[in-house]
């Protein structure tokens, strides 16, 4: 991914705050839930999640990752939440981003 280790270190700061929150009872990031079902939302919630996940990678850039790695690092992130979750598999999670710090 070609991530300074200033950027490495940003990165594996998210995946801390990702994973605890997974290790809080198997909660989910409420944008990457949201996400999920966002064909289900009414059009001015489902621009806000878009506008927070737009966020995200806009602040994993301004911390030094290209826009490529930080589209990478955040759909790694929900997409690892997201299927740990489903199958009740913290270890999942893991092994999903371990590639990405």
């Amino acid at each position: 991914m070609g991530i300074c280790r200033f950027s490495a270190a940003i990165v594996q700061a998210w995946r801390d705050v990702f994973r605890e929150a997974l290790q809080r009872g198997g909660r989910m990031c409420l944008c990457g839930a949201m996400a999920a079902t966002s064909h289900d939302l009414a059009e001015d919630v489902r621009q806000e999640v878009k506008r927070f996940l737009l966020l995200g990678i806009e602040k994993l850039m301004k911390a030094g990752l290209s826009g490529d790695a930080a589209v990478q690092a955040l759909v790694t992130l929900e997409g690892a939440m997201l299927a740990a979750t489903l199958l009740d598999d913290p270890a999942l999670f893991e092994q999903g981003t371990a590639a990405i710090v």
